[in-house]
């Protein structure tokens, strides 16, 4: 990824993660956001995210805390999912080994059983 830099900032190194940033992508170095873009997205956001508590907690009552918040296990894949969909991330054995072994670390604590100091 050599050559001269755009928008200020420098070239990303050979196989770095980033490859384009949106700002590359969608040409809008050097041009200011408007206020209403900023007001509109930030309203998108905030929809986004109060909808999404009513809708976690609602499932957090139907199933039960402990079974539910479970579902947070697979946060990671949905994570590197999206980082290789939508950005265009290198997703590796390296990505795909540590998010598994964040589901395998909570399974086996879920299994082990804590007793009582008396």
């Amino acid at each position: 990824m050599g050559g001269t830099p755009s928008c200020g900032v420098a070239p990303a190194p050979e196989g770095a993660y980033m490859k384009n940033t949106l700002a590359r992508s969608r040409g809008t170095c050097g041009r200011a956001l408007s206020v209403a873009a900023l007001l509109h997205s930030g309203q998108a956001i905030t929809k986004a995210a109060g909808i999404g508590f009513f809708a976690w907690n609602k499932g957090l009552a139907i199933g039960g805390i402990a079974k539910i918040s479970q579902v947070q296990l697979v946060q990671p894949f949905v994570a590197l999912a999206g980082a290789a969909w939508l950005l265009g991330e290198h997703v590796g054995l390296r990505e795909i080994g540590f998010a598994s072994l964040v589901v395998v670390i909570v399974a086996l604590g879920r299994w082990t059983r804590v007793g009582r100091i008396r």
